[in-house]
């Protein structure tokens, strides 16, 4: 029988699911903490622990070594640059963020299954309470954020609401299998009820679109256990390869009839996205193979636009990481992307069957967001992201096998 976890070790894994829930509560106010308070629970934990139990946590270095990758092409961008300082900055910044963010995922790896047993309700019930917060906010007219914040002159208090709901339904997947393997059959009840009640209050099509998502990632690992998977990530490199190909093609055939006033798609501004994509293609067409440079399409102002549906031909990003992907970085950075989610897919193949839904659902859902929505340099969305990893790890290490004493001789 292995020994017992150390008093210190139990503490600060304790402190790790804290630092964890604690945020991922409060994410139905703000997710932008998640930008910083990542690497602040990250460097406080391992270094807490590193002088306390002296020892490291096991590192998962090939992980390093593909942010070591992007950070290298991200700083080399700046030579290509059409404003290098702005990228550099960005590229600094995106960088060490990563890098103090990823220990959150080393470290949830080892914290000791008994520990996690006691805790497991934690993480389900900030995710409740994130979920909660939104849910009261859209239902009732935003009663918090009218106390705490001033009233929005250009935008809806709904759509200010997005981010929040959209960290409710990235966690979601990695709190139901807590919930299944810890028995917490109640919890996860609620926690299905309220993304349901989201669907039908929140502004956000993209979070629609991602609860169906959800169940559809379910539903592939469940009827095809052996291909869905694979497929999915093939799928998904596909589309990364041609987004600019098809972006253009999409908003010839789709958008005038995606404009119809009354239409889900029009509420969504379908047609507006699909111009955008449109311009933002044709100009990564200028330069296919580096691209413009790291963050560089806010400073882009001779995009050559119809306006038929956007009223300018300036953008701060394309909301579409593909596309982000291909006018920073051109084909160098695509392929880079198409190899870290060849990474993703070998390490989650070699999971056991039954522990792969949880992960592959997360990936899904969180590409759907990247994929129609925000900046994938956005700081709260970045830690957001290693903070899901390590969520995900957590998940995986839940059991709802009988809590081992540490007083047991």
């Amino acid at each position: 029988m292995a020994a017992p976890p150390s008093t210190a070790t139990n503490f600060f894994s304790l402190l790790l699911v804290a630092g964890l829930a604690l945020p991922l509560a409060f994410a139905g106010l703000s997710p932008l903490p998640f930008g910083f308070i990542g690497p602040l629970v990250s460097m406080i934990v391992l270094i807490g622990a590193r002088i306390y139990t002296k020892q490291w946590p096991s590192f998962d270095w090939a992980l390093y070594a593909w942010w070591a990758v992007l950070s290298i092409l991200c700083a080399t961008s700046t030579l290509w640059s059409v404003t290098p300082e702005e990228s550099l900055e960005r590229c600094l910044k995106v960088s060490a963020l990563l890098l103090f963010s990823l220990p959150l995922i080393d470290l949830a790896r080892t914290c000791p299954a008994e520990t996690l047993q006691r805790c497991a309700m934690a993480v389900p019930l900030a995710a409740a309470a994130a979920g909660l917060v939104s849910l009261g906010e859209l239902a009732f007219d935003f009663p918090l954020h009218r106390l705490l914040k001033e009233t929005p002159g250009d935008v809806t208090w709904g759509s200010l609401l997005n981010k929040n709901v959209s960290v409710f339904i990235m966690a979601l997947p990695a709190a139901l299998m807590i919930c299944r393997r810890a028995r917490l059959y109640s919890l996860g009840f609620l926690l299905l009820l309220v993304a349901a009640l989201l669907a039908i209050f929140t502004d956000s099509q993209a979070s629609q679109l991602a609860l169906i998502v959800i169940a559809l990632g379910w539903f592939t690992v469940f009827i095809l256990p052996g291909t869905g998977i694979p497929v999915t990530f093939g799928a998904a490199a596909l589309l990364l390869l041609l987004m600019p190909w098809l972006s253009p093609l999409a908003f010839d055939i789709f958008a005038a009839d995606l404009a119809k006033s009354g239409s889900i798609a029009s509420e969504a501004s379908a047609s507006m996205r699909l111009e955008n994509w449109d311009f933002i293609s044709r100009k990564i067409m200028e330069n296919p193979w580096t691209g413009f440079g790291m963050d560089a399409t806010r400073s882009i102002n001779d995009f050559q636009s119809e306006k038929l549906y956007f009223a300018t031909s300036t953008i701060m990003h394309p909301h579409n990481m593909a596309l982000q992907l291909w006018i920073e970085f051109g084909i160098i950075g695509v392929l880079v992307m198409i190899g870290f989610f060849g990474f993703l897919l070998r390490r989650l193949l070699r999971l056991p069957a039954s522990d792969r839904a949880a992960p592959f659902v997360t990936f899904c859902v969180t590409l759907t967001f990247l994929m129609i929505s925000w900046s994938i340099w956005a700081s709260w969305l970045i830690g957001f992201i290693a903070y899901l990893g390590a969520l995900t790890v957590l998940a995986l290490r839940t059991s709802s096998a009988p809590v081992i004493s540490s007083l047991r001789p």
